[in-house]
């Protein structure tokens, strides 16, 4: 992966290990990122690897259920809820 450096990728991206960020704009960088990538196969395997690893351990819709779920138990520890009428005390 080459992206730009920005706030969603590099919530992604984990620079030189799960690939490559460039600042916005600067286009020189972008394309030799984009061959350094294209002429190493071997660095170009082990991003891929570990951009797969990264995917499957923060990014999958299981993970997001399992972060959601944490998010809304803890957000319902801190109010007083009967289970049958709902929110008492807030």
């Amino acid at each position: 992966v080459v992206a730009t450096d920005i706030r969603g990728h590099r919530d992604a991206v984990v620079p030189g290990q799960t690939g490559l960020l460039f600042p916005v704009g600067d286009y020189e960088t972008l394309a030799s990122q984009a061959v350094r990538l294209l002429t190493d196969a071997p660095l170009l395997r082990s991003m891929s690897v570990a951009a797969r690893r990264r995917y499957e351990e923060c990014f999958t819709i299981e993970q997001f259920r399992r972060e959601m779920t944490q998010f809304y138990e803890l957000a319902l520890t801190d109010m007083d809820v009967s289970p049958r009428l709902g929110v008492v005390d807030a």
